[in-house]
């Protein structure tokens, strides 16, 4: 597939010497206690923030009550019945699985920003019905939330499922696609571990905190996630680059200097000519508005 199945193709020897110029023999990837790596320029740590970012978007946009606390949003619903809530949250998972393959096929069609754009869009159209809906409709009747209108309570439910259609489609094919893709070579491994750890710091509040916060703000702590994902929306928005369709060493590129957004979003043509002793020249390169 790589140069037609060619050692000798242009393209392939481009991308060799690529990734020989681009990687560091004694970087900090050698001394394993060194996470300098993924701080020590301007550029890494763009990179760095950029990781970051994406890991406390892919935990707090909403999804942590949905796989959390399902049975408690179906109940603030007024959805009491246990089977029922089983059941809903059974075929919910299903829901998210047909998006999460949707969403791994088109990934790369469809490129990353307008995938995490559009999808943190919905998110906050999405909760903000959520929220007028339990507003509208929810009592609390002798300790125990009901709703007035069943199907006010139904059109909730239906909202939930395509919340978690589209988070899946949206955020979890890039939740470690989009990371791997902002680090370099030498700080991947390192950068990969802070990201999980962040993860996993996001996800302890999931835990431990929503319930808390379900059962003394009730509805109302909806309106976090409406706050929360649009600000995801405007970082998202100006400070994601695009990372579809570039190699790692023109991601190198991107992320130099001011600008780094803008430059992601044009396509660069490379025009390569065989050189002596089997190598490549590079004769040119055009960018064109994406």
């Amino acid at each position: 597939y790589h140069g037609e199945g060619s050692r000798a193709s242009p393209i392939v020897h481009l991308s060799y010497h690529e990734m020989l110029a681009d990687i560091s023999l004694t970087g900090a990837d050698k001394r394993w206690w060194d996470y300098r790596e993924l701080v020590n320029t301007p550029e890494v740590r763009y990179r760095s923030l950029l990781v970051l970012a994406m890991a406390f978007f892919g935990q707090w946009a909403g999804n942590g009550p949905v796989s959390y606390y399902y049975p408690q949003m179906l109940a603030g619903a007024g959805i009491s019945s246990n089977h029922t809530q089983l059941l809903l949250q059974g075929l919910q998972n299903v829901v998210s699985f047909i998006g999460a393959v949707t969403g791994a096929i088109f990934t790369d069609k469809w490129g990353r920003r307008p995938q995490l754009l559009v999808s943190t869009a919905l998110f906050v159209a999405l909760f903000a019905v959520v929220t007028a809906l339990n507003a509208t409709n929810i009592v609390v009747v002798d300790g125990v939330q009901t709703a007035k209108n069943p199907a006010q309570a139904k059109a909730e439910i239906a909202i939930l499922f395509l919340f978690g259609f589209v988070f899946a489609a949206g955020y979890t094919p890039l939740q470690t696609l989009y990371p791997v893709e902002c680090l370099r070579y030498e700080s991947r491994a390192k950068g990969m571990g802070v990201y999980n750890l962040f993860v996993n710091i996001a996800g302890f509040y999931n835990t431990f905190v929503t319930g808390i916060a379900f059962s003394g703000a009730g509805w109302k702590y909806y309106f976090l996630f409406v706050f929360w994902d649009v600000g995801a929306f405007v970082v998202i928005y100006f400070f994601f680059v695009e990372t579809k369709g570039r190699t790692l060493e023109e991601l190198t590129e991107v992320f130099r200097g001011r600008g780094r957004v803008r430059r992601s979003l044009k396509r660069t043509e490379v025009v390569v000519v065989p050189g002596e002793e089997g190598g490549v020249q590079v004769l040119g390169k055009e960018e064109d508005g994406a």
